[in-house]
């Protein structure tokens, strides 16, 4: 579940919680990041933009404190819009095996002024190497 706020300015603020089951039903995992962002000027159509986020994760053997830099573009015409993100994600101190680096790209279609679904693919590599889809509705009030 993730609750966000983005200002007029560009900057955004976002609380992120996860509770998910990975592989298998046995094996249990959680997370609960906040995370700041700001977007920039956009040049012809492309929006280049930051954030940094911090958080915990709880593992079926192991729970640590940890922290995020993501750097991308997003552009958008009418109502289809894509999003580029290179993300960079580590544990704060030594032996936790979350060091990661993450590319992914968002395609979205947005069915209102509230409503839009997208679609997510990502290429993690590092401590954990997977890929990964999603599917999701977002909502703006």
């Amino acid at each position: 579940m993730n609750v966000g706020r983005k200002f007029d300015s560009g900057f955004g603020l976002e609380a992120r919680m996860e509770n998910e089951n990975v592989r298998n039903d046995t094996k249990h995992e959680g997370l609960m990041q906040v995370k700041a962002s700001q977007d920039f000027v956009t040049l012809a159509g492309i929006t280049p933009f930051v954030g940094v986020a911090t958080g915990w994760k709880s593992k079926a053997t192991d729970n640590f404190n940890f922290y995020v830099a993501e750097v991308g573009a997003k552009a958008g015409v009418g109502p289809v819009s894509v999003k580029y993100a290179y993300r960079l994600r580590d544990a704060y101190g030594d032996g936790h095996s979350y060091h990661t680096t993450e590319h992914s790209l968002t395609g979205g279609y947005a069915l209102d002024k509230a409503n839009t679904v997208f679609v997510k693919y990502a290429k993690e590599r590092g401590d954990s190497d997977y890929n990964t889809w999603g599917v999701g509705l977002q909502h703006a009030f």
